[in-house]
C-alpha cells in the first residue's frame, strides 16, 4: 500500500472521528456517530495493516486472534449491559485502556527495534519523553478507572474519600514523578521507567476517591482525557498519526466538557482533581457536602 494511499485513509479516519464527536451527543444522531466512530475505526486499522502488516502466519493468527477474542467479549457484554450499567462499563473500559497503553510503553521499552526505534539502551530522548508520558497517563487512568469501577458497582462507600493532607501528597508525588521521568528520559532505565509509572497509579486512585458515586461522570470525563492524551502519546512513540489525532480528540473533548461540568457547578477545576465534588450526600444521611476523610465505608 503506498504512502498517499494509507495517508489518505488515515485522513479518512480522522474526520469520521470528528464527525463521531459531533453527532453522539445528540439522541436522534447518537447512532449515526457511533456508526462513524466504528467507520473510522475499521479504516483505521486497515491503514495500519497497510503500514505495518504482520510479516509472518503466526503474527497474522495472534493479530485475528486478539481482535476475535476481543470483539466477541466486547459484543455479548454490549448486548448484555443494561442503561444503567454503562459507566460501569465505561470505566473497566477506561481501565482496560491505560492499562494496554503503559505495556505498549513497557513492550517498545524492552525491545525498540521491533519498533524500529533503535537498539535497546540507544533510543531517542523524544522518544523516551512519548514513552514517559503514557506510561504516567496510562497508570493514572488505570487506576483512577479501576477505582470508579469499584465505585459505581458498589464495592466501595458512595460518599467521597480523601486522606488528610491529601492535596500535599498529590503534589509530592507530582513532583517525584516529574523528577523520576527527567531521569529516565536522560538515561532510559527501565527501573525509572516502573517507579514513574508505579507512582502515578495512587495518583489516579486518589483523585477519582474523590470523587462520590453521584459525581462519577465528571470523573470519568477526566480519566478520558487521560486516556486519550495517553493514547496520542503513545502515537508520538510510535510515530502513528491516527494515534496522535483519535487520542488528541479523545483528550480534548473530555477535558472541555470536565471544565465545562466543572463550571456549571461552580467550582474551580483544580478542585476536581485534588478534592473532587463534596456536592453529593452522605449516604449516612449527614449534610451535603461532608466527605469522607481517613477511612472508607464499606457499603455502597
Amino acid at each position: 500500500m503506498s504512502a498517499t494511499l494509507i495517508a489518505l485513509l488515515y485522513l479518512a479516519a480522522g474526520i469520521l472521528f470528528i464527525l463521531a464527536l459531533r453527532l453522539s451527543p445528540q439522541p436522534r444522531t447518537a447512532r449515526p456517530g457511533l456508526a462513524c466512530s466504528i467507520a473510522g475505526l475499521v479504516v483505521a486499522i486497515l491503514a495500519t495493516f497497510g503500514l505495518a502488516a504482520p510479516s509472518t502466519g503466526s503474527s497474522w493468527l495472534l493479530v485475528i486472534g486478539g481482535i476475535a477474542v476481543g470483539g466477541t467479549i466486547g459484543a455479548t457484554i454490549a448486548r448484555r449491559i443494561r442503561m444503567s450499567g454503562v459507566p460501569h462499563l465505561i470505566a473497566a473500559l477506561q481501565a482496560l485502556t491505560g492499562l494496554a497503553v503503559v505495556l505498549v510503553a513497557a513492550a517498545v521499552l524492552q525491545a525498540p527495534d521491533a519498533f524500529g526505534l533503535g537498539k535497546t539502551g540507544a533510543v531517542s530522548p523524544d522518544r523516551l519523553t512519548g514513552m514517559a508520558i503514557a506510561a504516567v497517563l496510562g497508570a493514572i487512568a488505570f487506576a483512577g478507572s479501576a477505582t470508579a469501577f469499584l465505585r459505581l458497582g458498589g464495592f466501595i462507600g458512595a460518599a467521597p474519600y480523601r486522606l488528610p493532607g491529601q492535596a500535599p501528597i498529590l503534589v509530592t508525588l507530582g513532583v517525584l514523578i516529574l523528577v523520576l521521568g527527567i531521569a529516565f528520559i536522560a538515561g532510559g532505565r527501565p527501573v525509572l521507567f516502573w517507579l514513574t509509572a508505579l507512582l502515578a497509579l495512587p495518583v489516579g486512585g486518589l483523585v477519582t476517591a474523590s470523587f462520590g458515586r453521584d459525581d462519577m461522570t465528571a470523573a470519568q470525563f477526566v480519566l478520558n482525557a487521560c486516556c486519550g492524551l495517553a493514547i496520542a502519546a503513545t502515537g508520538f512513540l510510535l510515530g502513528n498519526l491516527i494515534l496522535i489525532l483519535a487520542g488528541g480528540l479523545i483528550g480534548a473533548s473530555s477535558l472541555s466538557l470536565a471544565v465545562r461540568m466543572d463550571r456549571e457547578g461552580n467550582r474551580p477545576f483544580v478542585s476536581l482533581l485534588f478534592g473532587g465534588d463534596t456536592a453529593g450526600a452522605s449516604p449516612k444521611g449527614d449534610e451535603p457536602g461532608q466527605a469522607e476523610t481517613g477511612q472508607a465505608e464499606t457499603g455502597p
